[in-house]
C-alpha cells in the first residue's frame, strides 16, 4: 500500500518527469500514466507508477501515419484544395491591377458570360 509520501502531485510529477503539469494531465488522462484521481480536479501519482512509466519503452511515433487533419479530411470527403489557375485556363498575372481585373470582369459579363462558368 502506497503511503501519503509515496503519493505525488501532478505538479510534483511533472517536476520529476521534467514535463508541464498540463502535459502530465494529459498523459493521465489518456491512460498513457497510471493515477487515481481524488475528487473532481485532482490526481496522485505514485512513486512506482512514475518509475514503471520510466522503464517502459519509448513510443516513437509512425513517420508512416497520415496527419489527423489528412484522416479527418478523408473521412468527411474533403478533397484537395482546387488550383484556379487551372481552372481559368491561365495563370492569374499578380501584377494585373484592380481596375484591369474589373475590365476583365465587364468584359465577360457584356459577353453574356459568368465567370463562374470559366
Amino acid at each position: 500500500m502506497a503511503t501519503a509520501f509515496d503519493l505525488l502531485t501532478v505538479e510534483e510529477a511533472s517536476e520529476y518527469l521534467r514535463l508541464s503539469p498540463f502535459t502530465v494531465r494529459k498523459m493521465l488522462r489518456e491512460g498513457h500514466l497510471r493515477g487515481v484521481k481524488v475528487g473532481k480536479r485532482q490526481w496522485r501519482i505514485s512513486r512506482a507508477d512514475l518509475q514503471s512509466y520510466l522503464a517502459t519503452e519509448p513510443q516513437v511515433p509512425d513517420s508512416s501515419a497520415k496527419p489527423k487533419w489528412m484522416v479527418l479530411a478523408e473521412e468527411q470527403g474533403v478533397g484537395p484544395v482546387t488550383d484556379f489557375d487551372a481552372i481559368l485556363g491561365e495563370p492569374f498575372d499578380d501584377g494585373e491591377t484592380p481596375e484591369e481585373f474589373q475590365a476583365w470582369l465587364d468584359q465577360i459579363r457584356s459577353e453574356g458570360n459568368s465567370w463562374r462558368e470559366l
